[in-house]
């Protein structure tokens, strides 16, 4: 990361678990590789870490809560920095979570990273005004 940002805002399934057997598939309690770490400096250097995800509607509540306040924990995540969606009008691509996270966490787009693995939190990053990393350069 050549850019020193204040904020890095990571897509959930596939960017810091791993990537569930479609929208339904189950919920894997790990981690993947260089995650933990690289979180880890991350907040040594004082940047705010958060999360964006998309969820079915589909999925019942408990366990979109459960994977994502697990993923916070473990990862040590401000929970008030948790967007997660099930509705598709402010679904990524749309830039409403991102937008939402940089407004809570009082920081401008210039300043936030969004890390994820799909073309649409690619597109909502450019939506929102921030830069994007894809998980897997990211983390290696």
């Amino acid at each position: 990361m050549d850019k020193q940002y204040k904020l890095v805002i990571f897509d959930a399934d596939g960017t810091l678990t791993p990537f569930r057997n479609g929208t339904l598939g189950e919920f894997s309690y790990t981690l993947l590789p260089g995650v933990e770490q690289k979180c880890a400096e991350l907040r040594e250097q004082g940047v705010i870490l958060a999360l964006a995800s998309n969820q079915s509607a589909r999925r019942s509540p408990a366990h979109v809560v459960g994977q994502i306040m697990w993923t916070a924990g473990r990862l040590q995540l401000r929970p008030d920095l948790l967007q997660v969606s099930v509705d598709p009008a402010t679904q990524k691509p749309n830039s409403y979570m991102l937008l939402e996270i940089m407004r809570k966490a009082s920081v401008s787009p210039e300043e936030t990273l969004m890390v994820g693995d799909a073309s649409t939190d690619e597109e909502a990053a450019q939506a929102a005004g921030v830069d994007f990393c894809y998980a897997a350069a990211f983390f290696k």
